[in-house]
């Protein structure tokens, strides 16, 4: 996809030319306590006073931009105090193809789609129709390919934020999360990587952590449910990789709705991902897989057998022959 550069440029749209102006204001916005930018405006221009005209121009564009949602997945991220889409739409990935233990897609998609169905319900009871979801566990575990998974299954964007964004304050935090994109997924991974830890009640101080974030954890907590917070069916998502660094405030019920372990890969994930991979050999041969990297006892994510199957990805003889390279 192109977008127009500055100055000015047309297009032919129902037998009229259009005008289309860019140009940077000298005016300009706050990104952060030091770094401003400087504000764009678009302005199109065409003869004829026809409304009809434009409101036919603009469902186009607007028609135009929802077919690409529904070829590919969305991901924003922010710039200033708005969001900007993140490269082209992506291909998405089927649920199907996120290999996961017994009963935790179907957990977390029974969740959802039970949240997706109960607005009414949440109303009538005066409680914020919003949900969130902690996912938790070693890294290559599949939590961000199943976050992608979902907004796609859905049709979702995904908008990703980062509490280690220097460009990031509470006031910002706060204000993104209520004006991300329709039909959103909001994303905070590592969420544990900007704050440190608690222990037996008592927030510990790390040095490490001193000037990573303009975030504090008050403002996180207070953008995720306080008075201010935002609703209207907001689903937000925090990742990370040790669960035992987060602030227990963070993770209470009301927060945290829903908390689940992604762990490393067991024996039906093995025979699982090996089928994925190979889904003409018998189930014999992913028997065999399975039965061959439980010999090595070692523990292995699924990240880690992906990438050990796509090196043999059209011999999955020689994938069961070579598990041993995965202890080396």
């Amino acid at each position: 996809m192109f977008t127009p550069g500055r100055g000015t440029h047309y297009l032919f749209f129902k037998n009229r030319w259009v005008q289309v102006n860019r140009e940077r204001q000298n005016q300009t916005i706050k990104k952060d306590g030091m770094t401003r930018t400087a504000l764009e405006v678009v302005s199109l221009t065409t003869f004829g006073g026809n409304p009809t005209f434009w409101k036919s121009f603009l469902e186009n564009a607007a028609k135009d931009a929802l077919s690409q949602l529904e070829t590919g997945l969305c991901v924003y991220i922010p710039h200033g105090n708005s969001w900007q889409r993140l490269g082209a739409p992506r291909n998405k990935r089927p649920i199907d193809s996120v290999i996961l233990d017994i009963g935790v897609k179907e957990r977390l998609l029974d969740d959802i789609s039970n949240f997706f169905t109960s607005q009414q319900w949440y109303i009538d009871r005066g409680i914020p129709y919003r949900r969130g979801y902690l996912l938790h566990g070693p890294p290559g575990t599949g939590k961000s390919s199943f976050i992608s998974a979902l907004a796609a299954l859905y049709g979702h964007n995904i908008c990703m934020l980062s509490l280690s964004d220097r460009l990031i304050d509470d006031a910002m935090l706060n204000h993104l999360m209520h004006n991300a994109p329709l039909n959103s997924f909001l994303v905070i991974e590592d969420v544990d990587s900007a704050f440190g830890g608690r222990h037996d009640g008592v927030i510990q101080h790390n040095p490490v952590y001193d000037g990573l974030s303009r975030v504090t954890m008050s403002g996180l907590l207070n953008a995720v449910d306080g008075v201010a917070s935002a609703e209207g069916g907001r689903v937000l998502f925090m990742t990370t990789n040790h669960v035992e660094r987060l602030d227990a405030a963070l993770i209470r019920p009301g927060r945290v709705d829903v908390s689940q372990h992604f762990g490393n890969c067991t024996p039906i994930m093995f025979e699982q991902m090996f089928k994925r991979f190979f889904a003409n050999v018998p189930d014999t041969l992913c028997s065999k897989f399975r039965d061959k990297m439980l010999s090595i006892d070692i523990e292995c994510s699924p990240a880690t057998i992906q990438g050990h199957l796509l090196n043999f990805k059209k011999q999955p003889e020689l994938a069961i022959e070579n598990v041993g390279k995965l202890k080396e």
